[in-house]
């Protein structure tokens, strides 16, 4: 069957068979969301949001920002081999709801091909999001460029094929000559609460031609250059962080990208990008090398992460609370600790546990 496979009614996609109540792929991904073939490379971001990298290590990012999956060049298939290629930059953009769930809001894509024999070159951004129940209109309400239509943008007998899968909702981006599909499932906000039946998120399928080296990016690499299911894991214990999610969260900060949409009528794509883009500063202006950094998200990754600590604060408030805590546990900044305190009362939440030890131990403030 593929309606309410799993424990928590999730459905599965028409290419995956439910199995002892779990979505099963023919060969790679999650039946709940993408299948891959074996051969080719997958990265997942889905639901609150958890990534699933290339290599297969897993975690999950609680933060309402802008944040870099994954950068990569394939060949052009029929090009002159050193001479044609594909180039991408994708990125996330998480939103946060009044549950305290995270989701991912939206797909950005940066893509340039270059065909160097001919002389020619092209480049494009590409931003999906909002998109409504019927998979018809955009958050302003006009009908999408991408899945409006089967036909596809041709250039320089290249196919950029932008469609919509209205059997399992997705929009898809496929360029065959690229070897890349990348497709987005929506956060439906009109879902009664609990998991969303259909999984949002990104899936990001390439080839094995694919060229990585580009620096971090959430996604790693793959096997092929070492990046395995410990890659989450291997670098909080060499960073000294205490799980793979702050390991998320201290890389998707080092990054330090601009919180502004590559496409400018996508102008309220980021849910809050002034304090997105404080919660960076912030952090990358943290004391002298990596250690006071590590520290801050130690002790500030709770107030994000904590479910019945965002509720309390509500959506709007929380990003605000996690800088304030950045600059106590970076600076020992009072006036930020008594900010931080009186949104806590305010709002009559409880300051969590760790964050309240943190600044007692490093600061004396209690």
């Amino acid at each position: 069957t593929k309606g309410g496979c799993t424990k928590l009614g999730r459905l599965c996609i028409k290419e995956a068979d439910c199995v002892d109540k779990n979505c099963v792929c023919p060969e790679q991904g999650s039946g709940e969301f993408a299948c891959a073939d074996d051969e080719d490379f997958l990265c997942e971001v889905t639901a609150d949001p958890h990534v699933n990298a290339y290599g297969h290590a897993r975690g999950s990012l609680f933060w309402p920002c802008r944040y870099r999956l994954t950068r990569f060049v394939t060949p052009l298939e029929g090009g002159v081999p050193g001479w044609s290629s594909c180039s991408f930059e994708v990125f996330g953009v998480n939103w946060v709801n009044q549950r305290g769930r995270y989701y991912a809001r939206a797909v950005e894509i940066s893509l340039a091909i270059g065909d160097m024999a001919q002389q020619v070159f092209i480049q494009q951004d590409i931003v999906k999001f909002d998109i409504n129940y019927l998979g018809i209109a955009d958050s302003l309400g006009h009908n999408a460029p991408w899945g409006s239509g089967p036909n596809p943008d041709v250039w320089n007998d290249i196919e950029i094929i932008c469609t919509f899968d209205d059997e399992d909702m997705f929009a898809i981006l496929d360029i065959p000559r690229c070897n890349v599909q990348i497709k987005f499932r929506p956060h439906n906000p009109d879902d009664e609460p609990g998991p969303q039946r259909k999984v949002p998120g990104i899936s990001i399928e390439t080839g094995q031609n694919t060229g990585f080296g580009f620096g971090w990016s959430l996604c790693g690499e793959t096997l092929l250059q070492g990046d395995g299911p410990d890659l989450y894991s291997k670098r909080a214990e060499e960073l000294g962080l205490d799980n793979v999610n702050q390991v998320l969260l201290f890389e998707a900060l080092s990054q330090e990208l601009d919180q502004v949409a590559l496409v400018s009528t996508a102008e309220n794509l980021i849910p809050d990008p002034v304090q997105c883009t404080n919660s960076i500063e912030l952090f990358n202006n943290c004391g002298g090398g990596v250690g006071p950094k590590v520290e801050a998200i130690r002790c500030c990754h709770k107030i994000l992460k904590r479910k019945k600590t965002v509720k309390c604060l509500g959506k709007d408030n929380v990003l605000q609370a996690f800088n304030d805590c950045l600059e106590v546990s970076c600076h020992c900044d009072e006036l930020a600790f008594d900010n931080l305190k009186a949104l806590f009362a305010e709002k009559n939440c409880k300051i969590p546990r760790r964050v309240r030890k943190c600044f007692r131990l490093k600061c004396d403030f209690k």
